[in-house]
């Protein structure tokens, strides 16, 4: 049983050294494609547009927030570990056809969006848990690789690199979401 946790581990750290040699190679590729750093090069690298990179179905981390007690903050989506458990505990919801709005069975709970990182936390991985990190589990890798490109390439976070995770249980024509939005694309 040891042996192959050891196997494991062994293939694992294989593959973040392979992925961190990749990185390497990749930054090198972005650096010549500006110039090489020359006088007309640093004054393309100071311009750049802000990037702001939206998740799609399913794809943003999604934390259960009590009413009640505001320390009670616990990550819902996505889960590998104890993920049935948390799901049907804290995300089970009914749509109104009223509001347009998917409610939470329970009153005390709202399920959010966290806002970390300048938006890219929710994008990022979607389970940054101990054990993904630990066997470095890439499918919940959602925009980790392009965060990391971007970053390389000279955009920064908080400045010119920004995400925008969402409640993707909610409608797209729910109004206060399509509101946020447009009110974060503006103050870019």
């Amino acid at each position: 049983m040891l042996g192959a946790v050891l196997r494991m581990r062994l293939r694992v750290l294989r593959r973040h050294l392979r992925l961190r040699l990749h990185g390497r190679r990749r930054r090198r590729r972005c650096r010549s494609r500006r110039g090489g750093g020359g006088a007309a090069g640093g004054e393309e690298e100071g311009v750049r547009e802000p990037v702001l990179l939206v998740s799609g179905m399913g794809g943003s981390v999604l934390h259960a927030r009590r009413r009640s007690d505001p320390k009670f903050d616990l990550r819902v989506w996505v889960r590998i570990l104890l993920a049935d458990l948390e799901f049907k505990k804290f995300l089970w919801s009914l749509y109104n056809a009223k509001t347009g709005y998917v409610e939470s069975l329970d009153d005390d709970v709202e399920i959010v969006v966290p806002g970390d990182d300048h938006g890219l936390f929710a994008i990022d991985v979607l389970d940054p848990s101990w054990f993904v990190e630990l066997l470095h589990l890439t499918m919940v890798y959602h925009f980790h690789d392009m965060i990391d490109m971007l970053l390389d390439c000279g955009y920064e976070k908080g400045t010119t690199l920004f995400g925008y995770g969402y409640d993707f249980r909610q409608s797209n024509r729910y109004n206060p979401l399509n509101q946020h939005l447009s009110g974060f694309i503006w103050m870019l």
